[in-house]
């Protein structure tokens, strides 16, 4: 709960002091500056889990200590400074591409496809870490527990499944290698529609004849 409150205090008080990086004429720029730092820390997230259950366990029975919430704390509160910082840069990038006579609809149309990705590439994410997750029996190592009937042999004689291979591990390495492929890919093409002039990004509309003809008529002499 306390650090649940800390992550909203941090929320509502960063764009007090992010607000001149992120409304300036390149917001993107510092974006592309953040995102290797935060492809790193997800790190710390690997360590922490890791060793979670040996920090917690004291004689076989569950124990918190104190310095367990202050680093878990850090490592969230760390993660989300990272995560809206660059949530507000790319929310500013949106701002300045949309066209001021459209402007709710075009920031509706980007937002739309942005949390679209966001949580269709979440979706894909948790999948893989059932994908690559393995199992055995504990008493029988043959014994894969990799179908419901395996499941159930299992229990029938006395075991249950464990995880041998634990899919997390491996899909946030996979997904690390796939971030920093991307940014590689991805980073002059940012820059690159970051410098276009505004202009490119308006919508060309073109007034039929007719009703410019009508109007063209109203205008005072």
């Amino acid at each position: 709960m306390i650090i649940t409150s800390a992550l909203y205090i941090v929320k509502l008080i960063m764009p007090i002091f992010v607000s001149k990086f992120v409304t300036g004429p390149k917001p993107m720029s510092y974006f592309l500056k953040i995102t290797p730092f935060r492809l790193l820390w997800c790190m710390s997230y690997v360590v922490l889990i890791y060793y979670t259950p040996n920090l917690i366990r004291k004689d076989g029975l569950v124990a918190v200590p104190t310095y367990y919430n202050f680093i878990m704390g850090l490592v969230l509160i760390s993660n989300e400074m990272l995560s809206f910082f660059m949530l507000l840069t790319l929310f500013a990038f949106f701002c300045r591409l949309s066209d001021p006579r459209f402007g709710g609809t075009y920031m509706t149309l980007f937002n739309t496809f942005f949390y679209l990705g966001f949580l269709l590439s979440n979706t894909f994410i948790l999948k893989l870490v059932d994908l690559f997750t393995f199992k055995k029996c504990s008493n029988d190592d043959l014994n894969s527990c990799s179908a419901q009937n395996l499941k159930n042999l299992c229990k029938e004689n006395g075991g249950s499944c464990v995880i041998s291979v634990d899919g997390y591990y491996i899909v946030v390495f996979m997904s690390l290698i796939v971030g920093f492929v991307w940014y590689g890919v991805f980073k002059n093409i940012i820059k690159k529609y970051q410098s276009l002039s505004i202009s490119h990004w308006m919508i060309n509309i073109k007034r039929p004849v007719a009703q410019t003809a009508v109007e063209s008529c109203l205008i005072p002499t």
